[in-house]
């Protein structure tokens, strides 16, 4: 092993080293908060419901009372006792950020094809950045165990899926029991990820079809993601669920509303690409000095016909998604944690197109014409970094023209000890310090400190005494009820 790891870097060039080091750099400060994270809501719920009837026991309960994402509620129960909840409730997210890479990469491995397994994972780290960057809710996709269990590993499964189907021409019978396991748990995660399994199988399904390859390997998976949908879907706890929310809404009404919300969030996302653009530029610009190492396969030139129709299928999958979440809630509860997947999706599709560009292009760009491009690309990048810069400082460029991304929140969060003021404020909360007594409630003061993506202990209204987040903080701490002190800042986190 010690003499491949030699090799590899013996072989590669400064570059590919420095903007290794750069994107390990990037992801630090993520992986630093990680450490200041703190339960909130439902991860007090999952932790004693398990300890009091032990792991199956309230994964049975669960599905049975609530939801039906039998894997997420799994692992979030085994990890939570087995890791002493507090004591160790960074390592829930340090896992499911290094499950992220790792599916990433080996998502990248079939298309790529490269030798090196360092541009690999220069590109692997490039769309995990651009990923975190502009999450529009990383402190409840990834920060909090439930929706870091719920949606972040739930996305991992999908990747490696993706990846046995691209990369298996023919399965053998272990294939196929990884891969059957793969969409088992993916497809267990949550409905979002069930969704995007759906139209995966069926769009290897038609694929086989036309190739005439793995016609039945497709079929069986279709058949099996059917299956464990089924089992998600037809639980009794959904239906329980269900009727927390005014779901009342008329078909042809959720028909309209998804197409609205899905367009509007496209829109939002092409502004969030604001925030993207200095990796956007590296990631052309590293596309064309790799160019001769990547697939071939991934160098075909842009096909506009081709192009509209991922479009449309993307444009279809994400309405299928809001259309899901409004018909089976409320026309305005459209969490923000499971808009994280659908900015993944439309990054990832947009990358792909990116390279494509490139490989159209690529004759051009090689010639003194392209070095000026070159020399734009790098002047976008420098421009964006610097405009950023004085723009979080409000010198010169107004914050409207680029808005801080998560990066620098989370920078901010850390640099201002807020993160760390803030998870050891809880932690007092938690141990008695910071509540007080008065006819038989107990009064928790929210947190005072400032934080952007750290972790609070507010993800449903302190002040319903009823609610069952409520419920499970008092029986963690040891007491009958809690309720939000007076002039505590509280409220439902989507």
């Amino acid at each position: 092993m010690y003499l491949n790891l030699k090799r590899i870097f013996k072989n590669i060039s400064p570059i590919h080293l420095f903007l290794l080091l750069a994107l390990i750099g990037l992801h630090m400060p993520f992986i630093l908060l990680s450490f200041y994270s703190f339960p909130q809501g439902d991860d007090f719920c999952y932790y004693m419901r398990a300890k009091d009837l032990g792991v199956f026991e309230a994964v049975k309960n669960w599905y049975f009372m609530w939801s039906g994402r039998y894997f997420s509620a799994f692992i979030q129960s085994i990890t939570l006792v087995k890791l002493n909840f507090m004591e160790n409730f960074y390592l829930v997210f340090m896992s499911t950020f290094l499950v992220l890479l790792f599916s990433i990469y080996k998502f990248l491995q079939p298309i790529l094809q490269v030798k090196n397994p360092i541009i690999n994972l220069n590109f692997a780290l490039l769309i995990s950045i651009m990923y975190f960057e502009i999450a529009p809710a990383l402190n409840l996709g990834h920060y909090w165990s439930s929706g870091s269990t719920t949606y972040t590993l739930g996305l991992s499964f999908v990747l490696l899926f993706l990846s046995r189907i691209c990369s298996s021409k023919k399965f053998s019978p272990p294939d196929y029991i990884y891969t059957a396991l793969l969409i088992t748990a993916a497809i267990g995660s949550s409905e979002v990820i069930m969704l995007y399994t759906l139209w995966i199988c069926l769009f290897y399904l038609i694929m086989s079809v036309k190739n005439n390859t793995n016609v039945l390997t497709a079929f069986y998976f279709l058949c099996l993601t059917i299956l464990c949908s089924w089992v998600v879907v037809g639980t009794p706890g959904n239906k329980l669920r269900i009727e927390t929310f005014d779901s009342d809404v008329p078909i042809i009404t959720s028909l309209f509303l998804s197409l609205q919300k899905g367009a509007f969030f496209i829109f939002r996302w092409i502004l969030l690409n604001r925030i993207i653009l200095p990796y956007l530029a590296i990631f052309i610009f590293y596309t064309l000095i790799t160019y001769q190492d990547i697939n071939k396969r991934i160098s075909h030139k842009v096909n506009i016909k081709s192009f509209v129709k991922s479009a449309l299928i993307i444009s279809c999958v994400l309405w299928c998604q809001f259309f899901t979440v409004i018909v089976r809630t409320s026309p305005d509860y459209i969490p923000e944690r499971t808009l994280n997947i659908s900015v993944f999706v439309l990054n990832l599709f947009f990358l792909f197109f990116l390279a494509k560009l490139v490989a159209t292009y690529y004759e051009l760009l090689k010639s003194e014409k392209g070095k000026k491009v070159l020399i734009a690309l790098i002047s976008v990048a420098l421009f964006s970094f610097v405009g950023n810069y004085l723009s979080h400082r409000k010198l010169f460029i107004p914050p409207s023209i680029f808005p801080k991304g998560n990066l620098a929140l989370v920078i901010e969060d850390i640099s201002s000890g807020n993160a760390r003021a803030n998870n050891e404020y809880y932690h007092r909360v938690i141990n008695m310090g910071l509540i007080h007594y008065d006819g038989g409630i107990y009064y928790i003061h929210t947190s005072p400190y400032d934080v952007h993506v750290s972790s609070r202990l507010k993800i449903e209204d302190l002040k319903d005494q009823e609610s069952f987040i409520n419920e499970c903080i008092a029986s963690f701490i040891g007491v009958e009820h809690v309720k939000a002190a007076e002039g505590s800042s509280v409220g439902r986190q989507d």
